[in-house]
């Protein structure tokens, strides 16, 4: 359509724009060098046919998206459910591996002096160590 009317815009015929109402033949001449604003007046029943389809093509479209976004609400709401059991579980599993993980690292962190000791306590008893405790070996002379 936009085609068209350039075409009758080029050949300046102004009565195959089919503007029938005789006050906007005024109006027609004003605008007759700029396209943008003469395309109103051109071809107004074709125009009028054309935006008649374009308004329902539009409803139809609507009317498609909102069918569309009812059956994705449905599965929305099916699926939801589904997801809220799988996140809890797995936000359940994640607290548990932080506990056991927290309960890991105060074990073998220095804050758990009980295990510090028992630790102290068998690195004595079995020599180990950086330097030998040659008190400490003298005490327990008895093992060799």
């Amino acid at each position: 359509m936009e085609s068209e009317k350039y075409k009758l815009f080029k050949k300046q015929d102004y009565e195959q724009w089919q503007v029938q109402d005789p006050a906007l033949v005024k109006e027609v001449y004003k605008v007759r060098n700029n396209f943008d604003e003469a395309k109103q007046y051109m071809l107004p029943e074709k125009t009028k046919v054309l935006q008649e389809m374009m308004d329902e093509s539009q409803y139809f479209r609507q009317q498609l998206f909102n069918e569309i976004r009812r059956t994705i609400m449905l599965d929305y709401m099916s699926s939801r459910e589904n997801f809220l059991d799988v996140g809890e579980q797995y936000a359940n599993h994640m607290s548990q591996n932080l506990k056991e993980w927290s309960k890991f690292v105060q074990f073998y962190s220095d804050v758990n002096n009980a295990r510090k000791e028992k630790d102290d306590q068998y690195n004595r008893d079995q020599f180990i160590g950086e330097e030998l405790d040659w008190k400490m070996l003298a005490d327990n002379l008895t093992l060799f």
